[in-house]
Order: structure tokens, then sequence, then C-alpha cells
């Protein structure tokens, strides 16, 4: 499904949104950090709070969420590779959190915790933005809406906001396939990383050896502020 708009959003009339929908202004990721991004794009408009940016370049105020989460050694560059660790990131900033499956009938069960400011934080395998099924690139969206009736579920991600049927995301987070020696390389100045293959190994960077497909897949965490 293409690109949508938040006014897009909040003119589907059938659709289950959060009462915090117009505070919803997501901004753009640096580097590999998409997780991190998710996250502070909720914090802000769920606690009114500027304590946390997602990196230290981001130039919105508050401590950088990546130095903190690689301090909790939840991150080596700023990826998010496992449920288990954005639960763990997500409690030491003050809020509740709670790793849950994914199911069929998702929209459903978006749907009825969305409107109690209950937000989800879901990996699936992007591809150029969108639902992918090849089971790579591993990347975080934030769910901000659903329509059961129509089958779609809205997200932010990359400072956009985007609709996508049910069944794609679904699918796209079922498929999160196993990275092996998956080797991610400095480029350039600040946050500029790119996955490379095995035989330039013996360049400086970093190797994942995650085991996606247990981490990452079928799996969600659901956010909201504790108060």
């Amino acid at each position: 499904m293409p690109q949508t708009t938040l006014q897009n959003i909040i003119n589907d009339k059938t659709a289950f949104l959060p009462p915090l929908i117009n505070q919803i202004q997501p901004v753009n990721q640096r580097g590999p950090t998409c997780g991190l991004y998710a996250l502070t794009n909720l914090y802000r408009p769920l606690t009114g709070l500027l304590d946390w940016q997602a990196t230290a370049g981001a130039n919105l105020g508050g401590a950088s969420l990546r130095k903190h989460a690689k301090q909790m050694g939840a991150t080596h560059l700023g990826e998010i590779f496992d449920v288990k660790d954005m639960k763990r990131i997500s409690e030491s900033m003050g809020l509740a959190a709670e790793i849950v499956k994914v199911e069929n009938n998702f929209d459903m069960f978006v749907s009825g915790i969305i409107i109690n400011n209950i937000f989800i934080l879901i990996p699936f395998s992007n591809q150029n933005g969108d639902p992918g099924f090849l089971g790579d690139r591993p990347h975080w969206a934030l769910i901000i809406g659903a329509n059961p009736t129509t089958h779609h579920i809205y997200a932010t991600h990359w400072g956009k906001f985007w609709k996508w049927t049910t069944l794609s995301i679904v699918r796209s987070n079922y498929c999160i396939r196993d990275w092996v020696n998956s080797k991610w390389e400095k480029t350039g100045s600040g946050l500029r990383y790119r996955q490379v293959s095995l035989r330039y190994l013996w360049r400086k960077g970093y190797t994942f050896n995650t085991p996606l497909s247990q981490t990452l897949a079928k799996q969600c965490v659901l956010i909201r502020y504790r108060k």
C-alpha cells in the first residue's frame, strides 16, 4: 500500500485510532536506529516529556536513547534485534511494556487497545518501506491505528505515515529469518552504515549472528504510559 497522511488516517471514519493521534509527529531516523526512533516518536506524545531523543544528532533535545541503550548492552550501533531488549529499554524510560504474540486477527487486536492509548511496536521485513516477505532487512514500525472492517493497519516509520493490509504486516512479521554473519560497516560520518556481504568481513565493523526468527518474528511489543 502507498504512503498516506495523518489527515487521511483521521478521515477514516471506521478506523480505531488513539486519542493522541493528532500528536503523532514521526521524525525520520538517522542510521540503523529504527527501533529507537519508533520508541521516541511515541514517547513524546505519550508522556508529554522531552527527556529522550533517539540519537545525539536528532536535534530534538533530551538525552540520547542510543547511548543509553548501548550502556544497557541492548545495542551495538542502534539496532534492536530482540523484543526483550525493546521491552527493557522502554521500561527504563518509565513506560510500561509487554511482549505479545502477533495473531492473524491483528487488526481486531489493535482496535481493542489503541483507543486506550496503548500502542504497538512491531518488527517486520522491510521492502522499500512496505512489508516485505523475503525475511531480510528487519525493521521497526509504530502501529497507530487499525480498521477491522477493511482489514488495514496504520503505522509510522521513516518519518512518514503508512497504510498496510493486516495480512501483509502479519505475514512480514512472521517471515523474519535469522541473520548468519550479517556484517554492518561504517561508511561515513555520523550513523552511516551499510550491510555488506561475507567477503568483506575483514573490514572493520560489526558482525551479527542473531536468531531473529526467535527474537523478533511472530512478536510485538505493547507500549503504554506508566503513570
